[in-house]
């Protein structure tokens, strides 16, 4: 079943009006796993940013199951974004006053999970990416790893229907990576939609299919 489509998506950037994406069309299945690749400057984090509806294309549409998310009003795409999606950046963007765990449990508790399960999932996702033990620190104390490995664990607490990862792997070392890698594929194993941007041939390699883009085109599918 189809979960997510872009249809002749085009995004222009700039006042000269650079088309970062150019009239792309694919569609991602429940429990798929894709992969954007390309170089830097290709479009495929804007991309991702209009799969998920953090962005509006400039013409075409976006969907997400039998909605048209670029026809949402921006509550509407904020609550959608809320309860159906989970995203990984490149930079964690941690809350500097909360401890590793808050900073897991406060998504949780924004969609309406009860407390004590909001510990219980952010313990075991931290448990699975092996910083359980650092559940009482603050995000000053922890390396750039361990920073992006919490962002890794808000992100799928939360249980949501696609992962959205922007290089989820740029700050890991490698142990590290292949331990979150691991996880997105058991994730997906389980029915998790993912689209991951990776600049890692061998993560990319990972997924179902990887779309490859130059200068905002689909330019292969594997």
């Amino acid at each position: 079943m189809t979960v997510l489509e872009c249809r002749s998506v085009v995004r222009e950037l700039g006042e000269v009006r650079t088309r970062a994406v150019d009239d792309v069309s694919f569609s991602v299945d429940q429990g798929e796993f894709v992969a954007l690749t390309g170089y830097s400057g290709s479009g495929k984090s804007t991309l991702l940013y209009l799969l998920s509806a953090l962005d509006r294309p400039t013409s075409g549409e976006t969907w997400f199951a039998s909605r048209c998310t670029s026809s949402l009003v921006d509550d509407e795409r904020a609550l959608l974004r809320r309860e159906h999606f989970g995203f990984v950046f490149q930079f964690h963007f941690l809350l500097p006053e909360f401890s590793v765990l808050e900073n897991v449990v406060v998504p949780l508790r924004h969609r309406g999970v009860e407390l004590a399960d909001a510990n219980a999932r952010a313990l075991d996702v931290l448990g699975a990416l092996g910083i359980a033990e650092l559940a009482a620190r603050r995000p000053h104390q922890l390396s750039g790893g361990q920073q992006q490995r919490v962002s890794v664990a808000r992100a799928i607490a939360g249980k949501p229907t696609i992962v959205f990862a922007d290089e989820p792997t740029g700050n890991l070392d490698s142990t590290a990576a292949e331990a979150t890698m691991s996880i997105f594929e058991e994730l997906v194993r389980q029915g998790l939609t993912m689209v991951m941007v990776t600049h890692e041939p061998l993560f990319a390699q990972r997924a179902h299919r990887e779309i490859h883009l130059r200068d905002g085109k689909i330019v292969s599918i594997r």
